[in-house]
């Protein structure tokens, strides 16, 4: 219990950053966790599952221990990323922003299905000959075809989002 709880916590505030963000022109909050965030998650993730086999209890094999922390330190890793990237969009928003309207035409409306059910949208915008732009959205409202023109922030760690 005192090995997951601060695990649980960590992950449950990061994903929070995730959804308290609005709108998020895609793609550079990934770029930061993976750049920046891989190697601690590797760590953390290692400990963690490292107290949660070889230290739990001694009476288990070896090898189950050895491959219960390999499988436990993947899936560490992914929800860690995954939370530090709601660390970095929270992190982003302290500081002044800049304004930025991303204006341009919608070619493209995606709506993703999770495994929970709840839904999460995103719209391609041509923002420029030759330039796309994906923004992720709240609702998808959005009709392809539209012009779009939304005013937006730059953040302190140069992503866009409202």
């Amino acid at each position: 219990m005192k090995t997951i709880l601060p695990y649980l916590l960590f992950v449950c505030l990061g994903i929070y950053g995730i959804f308290a963000t609005d709108f998020v022109l895609a793609g550079r909050d990934v770029q930061l966790a993976i750049r920046y965030c891989s190697i601690p998650a590797v760590i953390l993730a290692g400990l963690f599952s490292y107290r949660a086999t070889f230290a739990y209890d001694s009476s288990i094999p070896k090898w189950k221990n050895m491959l219960g922390m390999a499988l436990l330190t993947l899936l560490c890793t992914m929800t860690l990323l995954a939370s530090f990237q709601g660390y970095i969009l929270t992190i982003n928003k302290l500081g002044e922003g800049e304004e930025v309207v991303i204006q341009g035409e919608v070619v493209k409306v995606n709506e993703k299905v999770n495994k929970n059910g709840s839904k999460s949208y995103s719209i391609d915008i041509v923002i420029a000959p030759g330039d796309t732009a994906i923004l992720k959205t709240p609702h998808g409202s959005y009709v392809i075809g539209a012009v779009v023109k939304e005013p937006l922030i730059r953040g302190s760690l140069g992503i866009v989002y409202r």
